[in-house]
């Protein structure tokens, strides 16, 4: 465990909670499997379940399951979180400006809070847009369909709401089409993530 990590450490704990944290700390790299760790050092382990209690509730797992579960062709790979400040170098600052500020409109009751405590992290909320513009397109295509749900609907109805307000406010002219090519872009830049994750692994090999 690195020293910035032991330094840290809440004082007092037993030896069983800092085997516990570190096996756990163990599992969470991808190099490892949760069997090789199990059958090494003082583990008096009765049953697998309370192998995969202990240790098998780390971020990986989380991620691994929720790869399989989102359909990824290859769940192994490490996710590319995106977010819309990947668009900052691919876009003009004007544009960038654009779709901040139709953030700050979309989520604007997530920040809108005078006490910053009760604001939802910018990163969260980047995240979120990101991701909602990568399938904008697939959202639109599903509204044209009977198996449409009425809150996709609204979601389209709130997007379009903010466009208009933030186009509005900036004197300038935002649309459904801006916001897929911003999607299209993230998406590129996901896609040059992980090559260059694929590239790295494969020299490494």
């Amino acid at each position: 465990m690195p020293p910035a990590l032991i330094k840290n450490m809440t004082p007092n704990m037993t030896s069983h909670s800092i085997r516990r944290g570190a096996a756990a700390y163990a599992n969470a790299s991808p190099k490892l499997a949760i069997q090789w760790i199990s059958t090494r050092g003082a583990w008096l382990l009765e049953s697998l379940t309370k192998a995969f209690g202990y240790i098998g509730t780390t971020t990986k797992e989380d991620q691994s399951v929720a790869n399989v579960l989102a359909g990824y062709d290859a769940p192994d790979l490490p996710v590319a979180t995106p977010s819309i400040r990947d668009l900052q170098q691919r876009t003009s600052v004007l544009e960038f400006g654009q779709l901040v500020t139709l953030r700050d409109e979309l989520y604007r009751y997530e920040l809108g809070f005078q006490d910053a405590r009760f604001n939802v992290s910018l990163d969260v909320v980047d995240v979120t847009l990101a991701s909602l513009l990568m399938h904008l397109e697939a959202v639109i295509a599903s509204t044209s369909t009977a198996s449409s749900s009425t809150f996709v609907s609204r979601y389209l109805h709130e997007l379009e709401r903010a466009i208009a307000d933030t186009s509005a406010r900036l004197g300038c002219c935002i649309t459904v089409s801006t916001c897929c090519d911003w999607g299209a872009h993230l998406w590129c830049r996901k896609r040059q993530v992980l090559w260059h994750t694929l590239v790295q692994g494969t020299n490494a090999a």
